[in-house]
């Protein structure tokens, strides 16, 4: 009689990174205790909520597992559209993002570059960084520029997203050189 073997989850694979993702809550909290016992990652000094705009759902779903390790409460959108909505909801609820962490490319979607226009737009403190794998990307060179604090060169680590964060929690935003003028966006195709 064989004996059934548990699941593992099911493994991704996005150009050169691989990926492990849980299938069940409670493998997602396995995940959390293994990191905890490893003595990694350090839980952030406080407690917030994040914003994450990313199309592919293997990306959010480890920034969602991520983000909780660090202790902070996560709220994945899968383009630009939801992102600002959810945005906005949460700013007149009282209850505003600590922080969010934007892709760049949408295929099919509002983009990263106009939905951070629009989120300037709406919120001059808006705390942002920007994730793409694209980094000769304009927005990846010269993210100040673009409105965003950070940026995170795809694929990144659990310990440069902590850092990041960190960073981006500490800055005022105030040195901002902001353009937030002009450009289109279409799919893949960024035009600034």
């Amino acid at each position: 009689m064989k004996k059934a073997r548990k699941s593992r989850g099911s493994a991704v694979k996005r150009g050169s990174a691989s990926y492990r993702l849980p299938r069940r809550e409670t493998e997602k909290e396995a995940l959390l205790v293994g990191l905890k016992k490893k003595g990694r990652p350090e839980p952030a000094n406080r407690k917030g909520k994040v914003l994450v705009m990313d199309d592919e759902d293997v990306i959010r779903t480890i920034l969602s597992v991520m983000l909780l390790a660090f202790g902070y409460e996560a709220h994945l959108t899968a383009d630009g559209e939801e992102a600002i909505q959810s945005y906005v909801k949460a700013l007149d609820a009282g209850e505003p993002f600590d922080a969010v962490i934007i892709d760049l490319n949408i295929p099919g979607g509002l983009g990263g570059s106009e939905t951070m226009r629009r989120l300037y737009d709406i919120d001059p403190g808006v705390k942002a960084i920007v994730s793409s794998g694209y980094r000769n990307n304009p927005a990846m060179e010269n993210y100040r520029e673009h409105g965003f604090l950070a940026v995170l060169h795809k694929p990144y680590s659990i310990s440069e997203l902590r850092d990041v964060l960190h960073k981006v929690m500490r800055d005022s935003g105030g040195d901002r050189e902001v353009n937030v003028g002009g450009g289109a966006e279409t799919g893949n195709n960024l035009a600034l």
